[in-house]
């Protein structure tokens, strides 16, 4: 039967490379927060003057916001995820 083969077979993991979700959300947050820094800086920049771009300062803005609205997202998915798993019948 395909589902009792499917249960026996180890899981995969995505990156092939031998990463784990919990290496994968250490490195999306450290790109969040690189985005977090970049944007900041931008904003400083554009306040004291230097030649930088009212765009640009948009730009970085909005893209480190739509990152964390991703992660945030994601986050609540695992949360609904390890409330729904605590709540199954042992």
């Amino acid at each position: 039967m395909l589902v009792g083969k499917a249960q026996t077979q180890p899981l995969r993991q995505a990156g092939g490379d031998g990463s784990s979700f919990g290496d994968f959300l250490t490195e999306a947050l450290e790109k969040i927060n690189a985005l977090g820094e970049e944007s900041q800086s931008k904003q400083i920049a554009f306040a004291a003057g230097e030649n930088i771009e009212l765009h640009e300062v948009v730009i970085a803005m909005e893209k480190y916001s739509i990152a964390m609205d991703l992660m945030l997202a994601v986050r609540n998915k695992i949360l609904e995820a390890y409330q729904e798993i605590s709540r199954m019948p042992v």
